[in-house]
């Protein structure tokens, strides 16, 4: 919820449902109305027409930190997932939790950034827009109901969404990217 401190709860509020993940898509053409009026009202939103709608996972992340009023506009980064990993790894807000096993949901918990890298030696990780390797993705674990999803939104190819665990878990969909290992951040 706005200004809540709720990172989880706040996610789940700007984006679209998982409901719409597995029926209309809506999320594929366009943002949900509440992220569209609170991410107008964001200053220095630089990038193409994609990551400039919201289009793109760091800008959804970026959005969702400062509607929760833990980070602010113009301290979080946004348009490079590696400046956001910068940005936690420096922050006193923020911890990375080392965990036993990443694939495992029960050592997450609701609002955790997760982020996803690519070393170049899962051949998966080339995508078609030829990223390159490091931290290519952010996404933020919710708990709806006591069950786990993502709440994430992918550069030029969807806005932000309640999704499934699978690129955690490794049970990846077909539309789903492929990731050699991911990082855990969680805020104090």
């Amino acid at each position: 919820k706005k200004g809540s401190g709720d990172i989880g709860a706040s996610a789940v509020e700007l984006a679209w449902p998982y409901s719409d993940f597995e029926g209309e898509k809506n999320y594929k053409k366009r943002p949900t109305d509440k992220f569209k009026k609170f991410y107008e009202t964001l200053s220095n939103r630089d990038g193409d027409s994609n990551a400039k709608g919201g289009k793109s996972c760091d800008y959804f992340v970026h959005t969702v930190l400062v509607y929760a009023g833990l980070e602010k506009n113009d301290d979080f980064p946004w348009g490079n997932v590696s400046k956001i990993v910068e940005h936690v790894e420096m922050s006193d807000n923020w911890q990375e939790i080392h965990m036993s096993d990443s694939r495992n949901l029960d050592e997450y918990q609701d609002g955790d950034l997760i982020v996803f890298f690519c070393n170049k030696t899962n051949t998966k990780c080339d995508f078609n827009d030829g990223q390159s390797p490091g931290a290519n993705h952010v996404a933020i674990l919710v708990e709806i109901d006591g069950k786990k999803y993502t709440a994430q939104a992918s550069y030029a190819t969807y806005y932000g969404v309640v999704k499934g665990t699978g690129n955690i878990t490794g049970n990846l969909g077909p539309s789903d990217a492929y990731f050699d290992y991911t990082r855990v951040f969680r805020h104090k």
